[in-house]
């Protein structure tokens, strides 16, 4: 076999640089200058698409669904709108919806990515409140309303954050802090007589985060049969 003689080929790169734009080459082989081919090379950003999302929620519970993509959109330079592509995740479960009907702080992720894999991620975070919620600047407080007999009544901060179920949690993530923030209490008259006492609880470090409940005492007596 004999060896096919190799074409030495000219390159007119023009102004072809690393700028946004789109650059005619030409292509000429020496020995034959009617093989001529002209190309364009574009140059693209190559950027991560954007998302935009409401942020943190708050919301009422109820008896319907809560649509995560309502006010969600994404978008890129290169492909435009790519909404379409977004993936969300709740609590690390794929899901666009959240059931209202059960109270909680939710973790929301979304998950974007275009044809160049560029791939962005944003998180929000969504609480259903059953009324045992209040959102402050930086933490969000859950305390619930209890009852005792006299005879469970005891008064130290301690026992009534566990009597109250008092939990903590960061606002930007949702975290459970509970173990690591100071939370005072103010117990009021809270005693071992039938009464319902109003009790005050507040975050130290977020004084923003405060949410009274009731505490009922009540006798605790033995029902009598006629």
């Amino acid at each position: 076999t004999c060896a096919l003689p190799i074409s030495p080929v000219t390159v007119n790169k023009g102004t072809y640089q690393a700028a946004l734009n789109t650059y005619p080459i030409t292509f000429t082989v020496t020995s034959d200058s009617a093989a001529t081919k002209t190309i364009n090379a574009t140059v693209i950003a190559g950027n991560a698409p954007t998302i935009t999302e409401p942020g943190f929620t708050e919301v009422t519970k109820d008896n319907s669904s809560y649509n995560l993509l309502d006010g969600v959109s994404a978008l890129d330079t290169e492909d435009g709108t790519i909404t379409n592509k977004i993936v969300v995740r709740v609590n690390g479960n794929t899901a666009n919806t959240i059931d209202r009907n059960i109270p909680g702080t939710y973790t929301v992720t979304y998950s974007v990515t275009d044809l160049d894999n560029n791939t962005t991620t944003k998180t929000r975070i969504v609480v259903v409140n059953d009324g045992s919620y209040v959102v402050g600047n930086t933490t969000i407080i859950q305390v619930n309303d209890f009852t005792k007999r006299i005879s469970q009544v005891n008064t130290t901060d301690t026992a009534i954050k566990t009597d109250a179920a008092v939990k903590v949690f960061n606002k930007q993530t949702a975290v459970d802090i509970t173990a690591s923030t100071p939370v005072t209490v103010n117990k009021g008259t809270y005693q071992a007589v039938v009464k319902d006492y109003p009790i005050t609880f507040a975050v130290t470090s977020d004084t923003t985060a405060t949410k009274t409940i009731n505490a009922t005492v009540n006798a605790g007596t033995a029902p009598t049969i006629t």
